[in-house]
């Protein structure tokens, strides 16, 4: 959160539009981290950072793709349900246009 508020505050937005962003993204990173799911994906990448130091995006990727059970939605697929709601985030959905990862 500490980031998120370096980067809104650079944008040119009011007191109140910062505020109401802020908000919102401590409520998604709440839902991420109380999903069954998104807990599972944090683990496992904290879990691999421990053990290797560093790792790819398409490790991340992959870490995630597995927390949720193989699924991944295809590009695009979030446009027409953007913002996330948290309890979106919180129930793991993922969009209809969904692919199965390989």
């Amino acid at each position: 959160m500490e980031r998120a508020k370096l980067v809104v505050g650079a944008w040119d937005l009011s007191d109140a539009e910062q505020h109401e962003l802020l908000a919102l993204a401590d409520a998604r990173a709440a839902a991420l981290v109380r999903s069954k799911a998104g807990a599972a994906a944090i683990k496992a990448i904290a879990d691999a950072l421990m053990e290797r130091g560093r790792l790819t995006g398409e490790q991340i990727a992959t870490l995630c793709r597995r927390a949720y059970g193989g699924r991944e939605c295809a590009y695009g697929a979030w446009n027409a349900y953007w913002p996330a709601t948290p309890e979106q985030i919180r129930s793991g959905f993922i969009p209809e246009r969904l692919r199965q990862a390989a």
